[in-house]
């Protein structure tokens, strides 16, 4: 009988320990769905960045956003703060979150194929499509003029412009001597070194209006161009 009585407390006492632990348990995993869910203020990209932006210029490439902690990167930058001289080291595209792993220093990015800027230069990038790029017949250290065109008019703007860098090309086949340069998978960043007055030139053309680029090598003989109207091609 008294054994009886002493497993009937040892149950109870069991059941109760049992149901404290249940309830612990719960709480502690609602309490871990909650701060799942908190938001984070996380830096995400509002806009595709190229290869080598500073990260002084990265703020119009930006957005804050608030994510749920759970979908917050590990590395996930909430601020520019910190990251000061240091470079993108990747192309990096819409939607992503900026992660302090892909900001490196200058010096450990690797550009293939870049070409020095000449001295008093500068450079300055735009976004092409593969057909404004000479189908992607271009490599860092060629010239080539660039044919703007608005409102129907259409004008050879500028000539013997160096290209430093191309990104976006694809990577060349290994063993391929036949020459042909890579097709572009899409859209080109291609970067020029060139002075002030022409880098205005160039970002107003890209903002407002449509840019084509040509192949010029040397011997390419620059005169005879003239604005292009649609009475030009018509006569």
């Amino acid at each position: 009988m008294k054994l009886r009585i002493l497993f009937a407390i040892l149950g109870f006492v069991l059941a109760v320990v049992g149901v404290m632990a249940v309830t612990l348990y719960a709480r502690d995993a609602d309490q871990r769905a909650l701060e799942d869910q908190r938001p984070v203020d996380v830096l995400v990209l509002a806009r595709d960045a190229p290869a080598g932006t500073p990260a002084e210029q990265l703020s119009p490439y930006l957005e804050v956003k608030a994510l749920p902690q759970a979908a917050v990167a590990v590395g996930a930058a909430t601020t520019l703060d910190g990251l000061g001289g240091l470079v993108t080291s990747v192309d990096l595209v819409t939607g992503e979150q900026l992660l302090t792993t892909r900001m490196v220093s200058p010096d450990a990015l690797d550009v293939p194929g870049r070409v020095d800027v000449p001295a008093g230069l500068q450079e300055v990038t735009v976004l092409l499509t593969p057909d404004r790029v000479v189908g992607g017949a271009l490599a860092p250290g060629d010239t080539v003029g660039m044919i703007i065109t608005r409102d129907a008019e259409t004008h050879m703007r500028l000539q013997k412009v160096l290209v430093t860098t191309l990104q976006g090309l694809g990577a060349a086949v290994e063993g391929d001597t036949s020459g042909v340069a890579p097709t572009p998978e899409g859209s080109v960043y291609v970067t020029f070194a060139v002075n002030g007055p022409d880098a205005e030139l160039i970002v107003s053309a890209a903002q407002f209006a449509g840019i084509w680029l040509t192949k010029q090598p040397e011997g390419t003989d620059p005169s005879g161009t003239r604005v292009i109207t649609p009475a030009e091609i018509l006569p």
